[in-house]
Order: structure tokens, then C-alpha cells, then sequence
């Protein structure tokens, strides 16, 4: 059976979404190009199913490829493109995974934030997004170092310029 999952932006990735669309099968990534060649040219049906990650689908690329929907495939496909599969729906099954925006946010993004009367730092910003990737982690690292030693400069800088003008 063939699996549709509609999205609005392609999933590279099929692990993100593997939960939501009911499979504990193994899954293989390929691209279109691969999905139309072992179309024209298949002897055998895979035993697991097969992700096309590259590019969306619509039912009449399937359609001229005399695509079987019997077949272990799952296809990215828009939702605006998801009325013309009408035909061939008791062959397939559709998800609609919530796929999280990925924000990312860098390390200069963090001093923005902070500066900002508007937005304030959350567990959210830091844990999923800052913290998320080890490249980020060490540029945060760093932009907070730097911030620490300025503002303790500032601090000195003006004791001094406090003390000499009271004593001055």
C-alpha cells in the first residue's frame, strides 16, 4: 500500500516523521530519479517500503509512470495536489505529520534577544535551538563569554572613572 505525506515543505529526513505515519518497518531513502527507475524497471517488489525525499509527487507524474498503488512507496505530496489522488484512494493511505518549524537561532540571534525589550530568552530558545547543535553550542558559548568580559570591562571602567572623578 502506498503511503502519501502531505506537507507543505519536503522532509529530507524520514526519521522525524516515522512515528506519526504508523510504520516499524525499515524505510529507505531515495530519490525520484532512483523511484522512476526501479518503476520502469522492476522485476521484484521490495520487501520495505521506499521514501522518495527529493521532490513532491503528484498523481498524474504517478499516473504516466503506470505506478502500481499496491506498491511500498511513500510519496511527498502538497495538499493542494491531494484532491486528484480521489481516484485511487482505498489504495492509499494519507498522514498529515505536525512537523514543528525548525527555527534555528545563532548565537547572534541570542544577543538581539537580549538587547530586546520585546523578546525574552526561554527554555524554548535555549534548550531546542541554541543548545540543539554542537556547532551553535560552541558559537553561544563564546558570544556569552565575550559579553561577560565586556560588560565586566564596563563595570571597572566605570568604578574608575567614579572614583577618580571623586577623588579627583
Amino acid at each position: 500500500m502506498t503511503k502519501l505525506i502531505i506537507a507543505e515543505a519536503l522532509i529530507s529526513d524520514i526519521n522525524e516523521i516515522k512515528s506519526e505515519i504508523d510504520s516499524d518497518e525499515n524505510i529507505i531513502s531515495i530519490s525520484k530519479n532512483e523511484f522512476i527507475e526501479s518503476n520502469n524497471a522492476a522485476l521484484f517488489k521490495n520487501e520495505s517500503y521506499q521514501f522518495v525525499d527529493d521532490e513532491f509527487l503528484t498523481y498524474n507524474e504517478l499516473k504516466k509512470l503506470n505506478y502500481n498503488f499496491d506498491d511500498k512507496y511513500i510519496f511527498q505530496v502538497k495538499k493542494s495536489n491531494l484532491k486528484s489522488f480521489s481516484e485511487v484512494s482505498s489504495l492509499i493511505q494519507t498522514f498529515f505529520p505536525d512537523k514543528k518549524k525548525n527555527l534555528d537561532i545563532y548565537p547572534w540571534d541570542l544577543v538581539n534577544i537580549i538587547f530586546s525589550k520585546q523578546k525574552k530568552i526561554t527554555n524554548e530558545i535555549l534548550c531546542n535551538s541554541l543548545l540543539k547543535k554542537d556547532r551553535n553550542c560552541l558559537k553561544t558559548i563564546s558570544i556569552i563569554q565575550n559579553l561577560s568580559k565586556i560588560s565586566i570591562v564596563i563595570f571597572f571602567c566605570l568604578e574608575k572613572i567614579i572614583f577618580t572623578r571623586s577623588h579627583g
